[in-house]
């Protein structure tokens, strides 16, 4: 009798979404989930690093999706810490100024979104981004 083997399991692609605007992360929030993603979503930028932090070491999310105008903290400190603390997590960031673009690439987001963004630009922007990490990921 021929053994069949096993197939390997692949969980959903877990995103964490930043935004100030519980509006906005909703609508993210839902997007991705009808897409097959696990959403988590923070409204600060202190609250997105404690959830971090709260995860096992070998288990983050696949990419951050954050807006950059936020209360005290910006997604510019975001991608600058995860740029430090895990350089190989995808970061994105979105704002409605565009004029924030270069900054927002130097903190260390692998991309930039102007706002207001289609879903199906995010969409793609997310599979090109999860694509990447798992080409990288299997050299």
């Amino acid at each position: 009798m021929k053994r069949e083997k096993p197939k390997p399991v692949h969980r959903p692609r877990r995103v964490l979404v930043v935004d100030d605007d519980e509006n906005m992360n909703a609508l993210l929030r839902d997007f991705l989930e009808r897409n097959g993603y696990t959403v988590a979503t923070m409204t600060s930028v202190a609250g997105a690093l404690l959830w971090l932090h709260s995860l096992p070491a070998d288990h983050p999310p696949d990419l951050v999706l954050s807006d950059i105008k936020m209360g005290k903290r910006s997604g510019l400190d975001l991608a600058r810490r995860l740029k430090v603390e895990n350089p190989e997590l995808p970061v994105v960031l979105f704002s409605v100024l565009e004029e924030l673009q270069g900054e927002a690439l130097k903190s260390g987001a692998r991309r930039f979104l102007r706002k207001p963004f289609t879903l199906a630009t995010l969409a793609q922007v997310l599979s090109e981004e999860l694509d990447s990490k798992v080409t990288e990921k299997n050299k």
